[in-house]
């Protein structure tokens, strides 16, 4: 795990975001990361307000689809809705699986 330097900054993320949401947002910011991977909707909001580049977990599959690594996205999906408690609206749900060429 790499240690965050800025807890202040981390602390008045936590305002707004949960802690690992705000941990994210500053270690990229510290690490000057190209890309922050993250679903929570705050999150993505912070983090994209703070000029970095986000990717969530959706992007991630539709990326490794096209990549060859997966199939289909429509059954990774299913899978992380009914066993992992992903919370995913049926708009974002049909509009990724559309994305994949699914």
């Amino acid at each position: 795990m790499e240690p965050i330097r800025d807890l202040l900054l981390v602390k008045h993320f936590m305002t707004f975001l949960h802690a690992g949401e705000a941990e994210a947002v500053v270690l990229a910011l510290e690490k000057k990361a190209r890309l922050v991977l993250i679903d929570d909707r705050d999150g993505r909001a912070a983090a994209a307000e703070s000029d970095l580049k986000i990717c969530g977990t959706i992007g991630i599959l539709i990326k490794a689809k096209a990549a060859g690594l997966i199939s289909n996205v429509s059954s990774a999906l299913d899978d992380l809705r009914s066993q992992y408690v992903f919370w995913v609206s049926d708009g974002i749900y049909h509009e990724a699986l559309r994305l994949a060429g699914e």
